[in-house]
């Protein structure tokens, strides 16, 4: 047994999982998935269809209501990009996404990015590969690594560690890859949280 399974082991032995949800504190079943109460669970919207590009929610709430509307747009969408995204260049060639971004899923980033919680990789990184073993089994066929995007030493230092090399190696460790540090990072920029993509944008283009 390696040393960080053995690590895992002995603090699933301390600190069991499925006892509280994470969100909500509220004592759960052992046998709830995701350590998480079907009450915050029905909070997280799963993005059925996302756009082929940008990864954005399309089919819209009420789609299991308009079966008698068809217009091609979804599917046009699905593959040329979205309204969102049809007239921008990227420097990726698809995005994925899981979940829309609303105040309960907002709220685990939250805990787990700043609130020392590193348990919650495992159970976003369970998320995650529940729906790519779902509906993307074709991306999962020619994956080849997995890479993550770097923090700064001082960043690391203030965090404990990096939020997105660990969802990484979990994802890895379920599909048998190997992670891969592809990318360096040679500024340590401000903190973005709560800054709109604009302002996003036009703070990460003063460093260039």
């Amino acid at each position: 047994m390696k040393f960080y399974d053995l690590v895992n082991f002995i603090l699933n032995i301390i600190l069991p999982e499925n006892l509280n949800c994470f969100l909500c504190d509220l004592p759960i079943s052992k046998s709830n998935s995701y350590s998480i109460c079907k009450s915050c669970f029905c909070k997280l919207s799963y993005i059925e269809d996302g756009c082929r590009i940008c990864g954005k929610p399309i089919k819209s709430a009420n789609a299991e209501y308009s079966d008698g509307f068809s217009d091609n747009r979804e599917n046009d969408e699905i593959q040329q990009g979205c309204e969102f995204c049809g007239k921008k260049s990227f420097l990726f060639d698809r995005n994925i996404s899981i979940l829309e971004y609303n105040e309960a899923s907002s709220k685990i980033v939250f805990k787990y990015k700043y609130g020392k919680r590193t348990f919650l990789a495992k159970v976003i990184s369970d998320m995650m590969c529940d729906i790519l073993d779902k509906k993307y089994s074709d991306v999962l066929a020619n994956v080849d690594f997995v890479t993550f995007v770097p923090l700064s030493k001082e960043r690391t230092k203030e965090r404990g560690f990096n939020q997105s090399e660990k969802l990484a190696k979990y994802i890895c460790k379920r599909y048998n890859l190997e992670a891969v540090e592809l990318i360096k990072r040679v500024k340590n920029t401000k903190k973005l949280y709560g800054l709109n993509s604009a302002d996003r944008k036009k703070y990460l283009r003063m460093l260039l």
